[in-house]
């Protein structure tokens, strides 16, 4: 019974390393080879793991027979690429039996908390990313400027709405939407001249790149279920991108 419990305990630590690199995006493929890697390395002998972009399944043996099975759940999360490689090496850690099982929740709770940016950070990043996109694809520098500020705005209110759990399809259209107005009223008070030049810094902020990449690798390697999945939702984001700031577009 105390193996039973053992393996249990160490199919949920690797599971929730597992979720983790899932909802920062990491790619299918990588979140069942770390999971059946790391349950191996904490006394597994064999394991079937199968995930999707909603949902992970993790079956494990021990030595003397006993198995385990545990589901998990998974809801959206958002890209973050720095967390992501920190669990990633996280995961080589404790397959190279740097790190005991008893050690994982504290490295976790690390991890959590090292990659939680300020939001003035944030902001700032924002700003620059928009207004320098938006010069690169053309805009004249006070477009671009103007480019920057709808960027902070951008940011405070995707921040504001994750903050109090809108749900992920909904923030994105509504962001889109509410700076798209930004620029329609920069425009019509003179601060800028072109809505498309500054729009577009902005727009590249909210359009799914590495989630389109990463569906169309799951794809190739055989994942089709998780990879259709994330690229019909890459799809209908971009959709709402170009919508929400198209209708912002008509009020001009």
């Amino acid at each position: 019974m105390e193996d039973g419990k053992n393996l249990d305990a160490h199919i949920s630590l690797a599971m929730d390393i597992g979720m983790q690199m899932l909802v920062c995006g990491a790619q299918i493929s990588r979140v069942e080879d770390s999971i059946g890697r790391i349950c191996k390395a904490l006394g597994a002998v064999e394991t079937h793991v199968f995930s999707v972009t909603s949902g992970i399944i993790v079956t494990a043996f021990d030595s003397k027979g006993n198995s385990a099975t545990q589901l998990r759940r998974i809801h959206s999360g958002s890209l973050d690429l720095t967390r992501l490689a920190k669990l990633n090496q996280l995961s080589r850690d404790i397959c190279a039996n740097r790190i005991t099982d008893a050690e994982i929740p504290s490295q976790l709770e690390k991890i959590n908390a090292e990659t939680d940016r300020p939001l003035w950070e944030m902001t700032l990043v924002y700003a620059l990313i928009s207004g320098s996109l938006s010069i690169f694809f053309g805009a004249p520098w006070l477009d671009g400027l103007c480019a920057a500020c709808t960027g902070v705005i951008l940011c405070l209110l995707e921040h504001w709405m994750k903050k109090h759990n809108f749900d992920h399809v909904f923030t994105v259209f509504l962001v889109s939407l509410l700076t798209g107005l930004c620029n329609v009223a920069l425009v019509k008070l003179g601060l800028g001249q072109r809505f498309d030049a500054i729009s577009i810094g902005n727009i590249m902020l909210l359009i799914p790149g590495i989630a389109m990449t990463n569906a169309v690798h799951d794809m190739f390697v055989d994942d089709m279920l998780s990879g259709v999945s994330r690229f019909f939702r890459s799809l209908v984001i971009a959709f709402l991108v170009t919508f929400g700031f198209t209708v912002a577009g008509m009020c001009l």
